[in-house]
């Protein structure tokens, strides 16, 4: 693996996952929120599942829903992607270690 690239996993990794992790779920949100919106549902098929679908992600948004909200919480992140990318924290472990006790 070449120098560079080996360079930039590290760099990956050095990167604060929960931050990333609340941005992707957000982010996932937004697209599910557009698919609801653009979808349609036809009662008088028996084959059309959209309902059913449409039904599973209200249930799960609410699931992502709220860990979003306990992440934003436990890790004081302010809304600002970049803001709370750049911004300093301890390392994961310790703040798991932190939050077990």
């Amino acid at each position: 693996m070449a120098k560079k690239t080996l360079e930039q996993e590290l760099e990956f990794y050095r990167q604060d996952g929960i931050v990333g992790l609340y941005y992707s779920l957000n982010k996932k949100l937004n697209e599910l929120s557009r698919a609801i919106d653009s979808s349609t549902i036809d009662f008088s098929s028996r084959d059309d599942k959209s309902f059913e679908r449409l039904m599973k992600a209200m249930v799960e948004s609410k699931s992502i829903a709220e860990n979003m909200k306990w992440l934003r919480t436990e890790f004081a992140l302010t809304g600002d992607e970049e803001k709370d990318k750049n911004a300093t924290r301890r390392p994961l472990i310790e703040e798991l270690s932190r939050n077990g006790n």
